[in-house]
């Protein structure tokens, strides 16, 4: 629960000034989630304020495991392959929201390193979290921009666009040849 709370502490510090991201989560308020990612996990609910609390039940809303193999993608740059390797249990729409959200927080000045001895452990446990949230970052970031590779080249869902012009030509072709069949279905009526 202390790193739990502590990456709660840090995200919500971080949430604080970033107020556009406090308020793209205000609009998922009493939603839960649990990050899992690199043998740690974050979970939490957000609140009606957009910040995270706490959450110590064991069903949510959404949970979002990022295997140790997606960081991979630092080293051949396959989006495709990271989108693969992200797995979405629940609200998967919330699920990529959530990591939108999450990969536009800018924690730059936050945390000033400081001198005293007390405070290393502190400022080491919030560098563990800072890397930690880089790593969600990249992550959702190219996460959400495979999404459209993803349905283009994988599933096949989406048509690209030399398929539609394509089928658009096709279907001038067919135009074409139905005037040409009226034209000689009219004429053949004629005589």
């Amino acid at each position: 629960m202390f790193i739990n709370d502590s990456m709660l502490f840090v995200l919500n510090k971080t949430l604080s000034n970033n107020e556009s991201s406090l308020n793209s989560l205000k609009q998922h308020i009493y939603k839960s989630f649990k990050i899992n990612f690199l043998g740690l996990s974050l979970s939490a609910v957000i609140n009606q304020d957009g910040v995270l609390s706490r959450y110590s039940e064991t069903e949510f809303t959404v949970i979002i495991n990022i295997p140790i193999t997606a960081s991979t993608y630092l080293i051949n740059q396959n989006k495709i392959d990271l989108f693969k390797q992200l797995t979405f249990i629940g609200d998967k729409k919330f699920g990529r929201e959530l990591l939108e959200i999450l990969s536009k927080l800018n924690s730059y000045g936050l945390f000033s390193t400081q001198s005293s001895f007390a405070n290393i452990l502190v400022n080491q446990l919030i560098n563990l979290i800072k890397m930690i949230i880089a790593q969600i970052k990249l992550t959702s970031t190219n996460a959400s921009q495979s999404i459209s590779q993803y349905l283009l080249y994988e599933t096949e869902d989406i048509a690209d666009k030399y398929e539609i012009d394509k089928f658009c030509n096709a279907v001038d072709d067919v135009k074409a040849r139905v005037e040409l069949l009226n034209q000689r279905i009219n004429l053949l009526v004629t005589k």
